[in-house]
């Protein structure tokens, strides 16, 4: 009985192993090496970048609002994602490393959304 429990232990942690860090993003309390959890949360940046410039675009909303706001959510999401849901431990990564990894390009990528969206939304396409 013990056997099949630490063969089905040793099947478990050897499936671990072979997921992709993309699979791994999806799931809790796993193992991560540093340059894939950064991976993960670069790319997780840009995205979420993308998303809510679009969506600041089509509210539209203007001024210092958007940035603070972006700027809050942004770092609260992130912070959440890796704190909370994926358990990793800060001190093994890096507090503040984790907390901006991606921050400024994807503030760069914010704002070319934000700004194309509400352009595009604003202005009449006979102005073109």
């Amino acid at each position: 009985m013990v056997l099949k429990n630490r063969s089905k232990k040793k099947k478990k942690a050897d499936a671990l192993t072979d997921l992709t860090k993309w699979q791994k993003a999806k799931m809790r309390d796993v193992d991560w090496e540093k340059e894939d959890l950064n991976d993960v949360l670069y790319w997780g940046r840009q995205v979420f970048a993308i998303i809510i410039g679009i969506t600041w675009g089509l509210i539209p909303m203007t001024g210092l609002g958007g940035h603070i706001s972006y700027g809050v959510l942004s770092g609260l999401v992130f912070y959440l994602y890796y704190a909370k849901y994926l358990g990793v431990v800060e001190e093994d990564f890096g507090r503040w490393e984790l907390f901006t990894e991606g921050a400024m390009p994807s503030y760069a990528l914010f704002m070319v959304a934000w700004v194309a969206t509400y352009t595009i939304q604003v202005s009449p396409i006979d102005d073109w």
